[in-house]
């Protein structure tokens, strides 16, 4: 439910509850039109935000404040005239309007195989007819249009069924007006757009309009064709259900709904009797479980009390619904139409039916909601027939099903074939994108620009130092909207939630992947086991605090008892790249104290220079490995620590010269680092997503520990917005599907990242590990092969170097290869040559997307290239912490549509032991 409202349902339930309830109370009371009118203003509101949750056209928007204004006039005119014919017309359309998000929302829960996209487009097709019928009623206030509905219908307007909308507020009761059946075109268009879509039919056009003809013109003499149209789709769904509870639930509430016809309907067993001589001068009288109980055939609103009576009276029960109008063949049918006993019984067995699901569900709300429920429903049906689609009652079908919907899927009875159980390839909302990928193609983003003066600032995004310009992509809001269902489907909420609260989400370590807590415990919902990660990591951060402070302070010394002045962070892949990238980006902030080499590679090309130009003295050694079983670390460790013990060896305390992050405590002891020197990292901590960690000891001592905390902040701040912000605005999210739209529909394979900033120029290499690593998978979370692209090759380079090397590729190559340029708008040694560079990136961004259309052939540029520019207000500690998390949480959101574990690495893992068999085969031969 939380997805489909979202943060509307506050205003869905009122809008409910008002639409089921004024109405009620207009029509008993006699309330003061102005006080009517009030309440259907809030109504309105209310309404109107339910619209707009589901993304329905601005245009309906519109109509509906048409619609109230003429209302308004009608009450005006009703307060002068209390004969004014108008006044009714407009109370019946807006109560049309009203009905038609609790029908959607109702319905979406009763036929729950239903997907997102048919209820939207049922939904706004529903709303589209009320609105015209509105304006239908308000146009004939001021001219007569009799002519046209002669030319168009074939008669008189007053004969016709738009005649019969046009005067809905006069009467009350459910299947007496027309208003009441038309709010029931849902059920209908329910069942054809799920049929259509999927290709039980293909006739989709002509079904939708034959049945507007039908039931707008041609057969309006009687408003019966509407009511079996809406029951007609009923049975749709319940031929078309995938499962037994599925049809189950269908005949249980489509009984409830339209009572003895539907049900003969889907016994399919002389239904066309059952229409014989239906359009009689009264209509079709619904049976007890629609709600109208009519003795004699002739009254619709007598109660269960008096069918007692009459039996007594009469000695058998008389004149239920139409089987006082439908004289059968079959003499026992006809008894029991005519009787009603099988009206009445179906009646008492949904009452029954809930009363059973309360009893046997006691112990939850959903069960004693039930329990009461049926209780009130058979102690008020004494007097009068409660379960009724009327406005009143609304409220009480809509929790009944809810209740019950509830319990069965609580217990997993409802086995639901969800979008989210298809291949993705399959889904409606891949469908979908991939329709809208073939108009993009014949579309310029020149064209895009000139149809829309304000795309840059509508597909923009900020927060805070960092900026968000997607506007250079051939994206819509239609896209955008596609892509959210695609989320939807995907369950990114529920994906995101198990990640927060530390669920196991790397399915093949059996982990969870908790990095963001390294920076911020207060994102995470907290239990057992999330407490003791807290209390450990807080300890691993203040030790590396008190560490960094003593070294940078002189008070932690070497064997000599010199202070340090150098570290050799000797790590590979994610034990290094993070931190050689904060200690560039940050390099403004250093104070010179410290200052970090980086040895990744085994080749001694790599460490011996760094190690020559050293001081043994005042030189700590730091090794990064999680497992501290990396060959090339522990290859680096042994040689560094020759070249202490070869300089030193003559002073005690050469051990101190070591420090290690590691998760592996025991190998690191006897390696030789001393306890003390130990920073530990969790099991759950990805090489890729660790730099928060123990890992960036050696950025936290270059930069002090004001300048990494508040490194932490930002990617804290980033951790919020990602978990809280509306997937159209949130920046993780927007990324993430930019690089799903052209990986996927445009098959691009590569993307380009190119930092406009020379403190970023590592951005390139540190992302190719988070992305490639991370979702260059090619197996499902199910264990089954990925038919559909996954991570891009990632590859880039400083800016203004870039453009003297490859962008010449980019602007006239044969590939389409998306960019995010990386720019800061302030920098921290002057403005001159920064103005430069962000004209530089501009131009670069902007010529291509518009091209040059020279008569020149080899001089030409196509344009049409998309491109991203994201832009820090300055490279701080902060912003930089905002940027790298948004780039993690980008990842985990493209894993999760993929649907595939961005946390594991076992691609890497072969080729090592492969390594180490050659080594062995090689060094026998010696």
């Amino acid at each position: 439910m939380n997805q489909r409202l979202g943060k509307y349902s506050f205003f869905w339930v009122c809008a409910i509850l008002l639409s089921a309830i004024l109405p009620y109370v207009y029509g008993k009371l006699k309330i003061e039109h102005i006080v009517v009118y009030s309440s259907f203003l809030i109504c309105i509101a209310f309404t109107i935000a339910g619209v707009r949750r589901f993304q329905l056209e601005k245009k309906i928007l519109g109509i509906s404040a048409l619609l109230f204004i003429a209302f308004a006039i009608s009450l005006l005119a009703n307060y002068f005239d209390k004969n004014n014919p108008h006044m009714g017309s407009f109370y019946g359309v807006l109560n049309n309007l009203l009905e038609a998000p609790v029908i959607f929302f109702v319905f979406s829960f009763i036929f729950p195989f239903l997907d997102d996209e048919q209820l939207y487009k049922a939904l706004r097709f529903s709303v589209y007819i009320a609105a015209l019928t509105g304006l239908y009623a308000i146009l004939t206030i001021f001219i007569n249009l009799n002519w046209l509905t002669t030319f168009f219908l074939g008669q008189p307007i007053e004969n016709s069924l738009w005649a019969q909308v046009y005067s809905l507020g006069r009467y009350t009761g459910i299947f007496n007006q027309p208003m009441e059946c038309g709010i029931f075109y849902s059920a209908t268009i329910f069942s054809v757009f799920y049929l259509w879509v999927e290709k039980k039919i293909t006739w989709f056009p002509f079904v939708i309009t034959v049945f507007l003809i039908a039931t707008g013109g041609l057969l309006c003499l009687s408003k019966s064709f509407v009511l079996i149209a809406s029951i007609l789709g009923i049975c749709f769904l319940f031929f078309y259900a995938k499962t037994l509870y599925e049809r189950i639930a269908v005949i249980l509430f489509g009984s409830l709904f339209f009572g003895i016809l539907f049900l003969r309907l889907i016994s399919q067993e002389g239904y066309l009797n059952a229409y014989k001589d239906m359009f009689e001068q009264h209509g079709i009288i619904f049976a007890a479980t629609a709600g109208r109980i009519a003795v004699g055939g002739h009254s619709p609103h007598n109660s269960v009390g008096d069918l007692f009576s009459q039996t007594l009276q009469n000695g058998f029960w008389t004149g239920f619904g139409m089987g006082s109008f439908v004289p059968l063949d079959n003499g026992f049918l006809q008894y029991f139409y005519q009787s009603g006993i099988f009206s009445l019984l179906c009646y008492l067995a949904v009452i029954t039916i809930i009363f059973y699901i309360g009893i046997k569900n006691i112990k939850k709300t959903e069960g004693v909601l039930l329990f009461l429920l049926s209780i009130f429903i058979f102690g008020a049906s004494i007097g009068g027939p409660v379960l009724t689609l009327n406005r009143a009652n609304v409220p009480l079908i809509f929790l009944i099903c809810f209740c019950i919907i509830r319990i069965l899927r609580a217990k997993n009875i409802v086995n639901i074939p969800s979008e989210a159980k298809k291949p993705l390839q399959d889904t409606l909302a891949w469908r979908n994108l991939m329709a809208h990928a073939q108009e993009m193609r014949l579309t310029s983003l020149s064209q895009l620009f000139k149809a829309n003066q304000h795309r840059k600032s509508e597909f923009s995004v900020s927060i805070h130092g960092l900026s968000l310009d997607y506007s250079r992509h051939l994206m819509t809001k239609d896209i955008l909207d596609t892509f959210v269902k695609l989320l939807v489907i995907s369950n990114l909420k529920e994906k995101t939630d198990a990640f927060w609260s530390g669920e196991n989400i790397n399915v093949t370590e059996n982990t969870p992947a908790m990095h963001p807590l390294l920076r911020q415990i207060a994102q995470f919902d907290l239990n057992n086991n999330l407490s003791l990660y807290q209390d450990e990591i807080k300890i691993t951060h203040q030790r590396m605090i008190d560490f960094a402070n003593k070294v940078r302070s002189g008070e932690y010394c070497g064997a000599t008892s010199e202070r340090f002045t150098d570290i050799v962070h000797i790590g590979i892949g994610g034990s290094t790249l993070g931190s050689q990238l904060i200690i560039e980006a940050l390099a403004p902030y250093h104070e010179e104290k410290i200052k970090v080499h980086f040895a990744s590679t085994m080749d001694a090309a790599m460490l011996m220079p760094i190690l020559q130009k050293l001081n043994p003295a005042t030189t700590l050694i730091f090794m990064a490995s999680k497992s501290f079983t990396t060959e090339e670390t522990l290859l680096n460790g042994e040689v560094a620590k020759e070249w202490l013990h070869t300089h030193l060896g003559q002073h005690s305390g050469v051990d101190k010269h070591f420090l290690a992050a590691t998760a592996n405590y025991n190998k690191a002891a006897e390696f030789g680092i001393p306890t003390e020197n130990i920073f530990p990292l969790g099991d759950w901590v990805s090489g890729r997503f660790s730099l928060w960690s123990a890992i960036g000891l050696s950025a936290l001592l270059a930069v002090g520990s004001d300048n990494f905390n508040a490194l932490l902040e930002g990617a804290t701040e980033m951790d919020k917005h990602f978990k809280e912000t509306d997937y159209l605005t949130n920046i993780p999210v927007i990324l993430a599907i930019l690089d799903v739209w052209y990986r996927n529909f445009f098959h691009t394979t590569s993307h380009a990242i190119l930092p406009y900033s020379y403190l970023l120029r590592s951005f390139p290499n540190y992302l190719q590990q988070l992305e490639m690593e991370s979702n260059g998978k090619s197996v499902t979370l199910d264990n089954e092969p990925v038919e559909y692209k996954t991570a891009p090759v990632i590859w880039g380079g400083y800016g203004t170097d870039s453009q003297h090397s490859f962008h010449q590729l980019l602007h006239q190559g044969t590939d389409m290869i998306p960019v995010d340029f990386l720019i800061a708008e302030e920098s921290h040694y002057g403005d001159f040559q920064q103005k430069k560079l962000l004209a530089h990136c501009h131009a670069q961004a902007d010529t291509l997307m518009q091209g040059c259309d020279d008569s020149v052939p080899y001089k030409k540029l196509v344009g049409n290239r998309p491109s991203t520019i994201i832009k820090l207000s300055k490279i701080t500690p902060f912003n930089l912490g905002l940027l790298l998390a948004a780039y993690e949480h980008k990842v985990f959101v493209q894993s999760v549509i993929w649907r595939i574990n961005c946390f594991d690495q076992w691609g890497v893992e072969f080729a090592k032991v492969v390594a180490r068999g050659i080594y062995t085969q090689e060094t026998s031969k010696c």
